[in-house]
């Protein structure tokens, strides 16, 4: 019979995002070669038995919050966080990444608890939805700005028709003084 975490790494190798398990002390004990290639070689030849936060820190652990990990293993549920900012300590890369953490453990074995966390990153898709709102938001800006000047205009067009109607009664007024 197979202890849980080599389930898991059996599992996780189907998985193409990274994930990393870690223990009750937020230590990492597994992950697949995914979450090892988000690390320089430094950096990852220390990453099991190491605090997770000490190599990756996530914006709601690092702001105060409580560790996902821990949560996930408290709370008995899966979470999952969209497009949270994380750090990569080591080469000081910032990454948006979308992170789903669930706490495990064998019953029958009595092996865990431990919390599963796969890390999707998708800074890439990030950057450009932010330029894309950049774009959409100047764009707009710049039609409210046309709608502002067309409505002006549109004003100050009326204001010479009315201009124009007076004075073109005025004439007709003249006309039928002088003529009679």
């Amino acid at each position: 019979m197979s202890t849980l975490l080599e389930r898991i790494e059996v599992i996780g190798a189907a998985l193409l995002d990274p994930w990393l398990v870690v223990d009750t002390e937020r230590r990492v004990v597994a992950y697949n070669r995914h979450f090892r290639a988000l690390f320089d070689r430094a950096a990852a030849r220390h990453l099991t038995g190491s605090q997770c936060c000490a190599h990756l820190e996530l914006a709601p652990c690092a702001s105060g919050g409580e560790c996902l990990a821990l949560r996930a293993l408290a709370e008995d549920t899966p979470l999952r966080l969209d497009e949270i900012e994380a750090t990569l300590i080591e080469p000081g890369e910032r990454r948006t990444l979308i992170v789903s953490a669930n706490g495990l453990h064998d019953p029958e074995t009595g092996e865990g608890p431990y919390a599963l966390m796969v890390l999707r990153d998708v800074s890439d898709l990030a950057d450009v939805q932010r330029k894309y709102r950049s774009v959409v938001d100047a764009e707009a800006g710049g039609r409210a700005a046309l709608e502002q000047a067309l409505q002006e205009r549109t004003l100050a067009l009326k204001a010479t028709h009315q201009a124009l109607n007076a004075s073109q009664e005025e004439l007709l007024r003249l006309r039928r003084s002088l003529l009679g």
